[in-house]
């Protein structure tokens, strides 16, 4: 697994770099993703619930509206199936 290389590898950093590296790795996880990891229900709790909500059920709230509206997005964003991109 992806998390699993970058951990043993010592890739990630949790604190500021005094040298800017040439490259970095982003990684993004959903609330749900985090679920699947199988973070505590009591860490999972402490999230915001509009990080729990999602996107998708927030679009309104978030202006994702008409044109934008979640019906209209693109595969696989539609689902409920992406919880790790980078």
């Amino acid at each position: 697994m992806l998390l699993r290389q970058l951990l043993n590898a010592d890739s990630v950093t949790p604190a500021q770099w005094r040298v800017k590296p040439d490259a970095t790795l982003n990684v993004a996880l959903t609330f749900e993703g985090l679920r699947a990891l199988g973070l505590p229900e009591e860490s999972l709790a402490s999230f915001p619930a509009e990080f729990q909500q999602g996107m998708k059920r927030r679009a309104k709230e978030l202006g994702d509206v008409c044109d934008s509206s979640p019906d209209k997005w693109d595969e696989p964003w539609k689902t409920h199936r992406v919880h790790i991109w980078s």
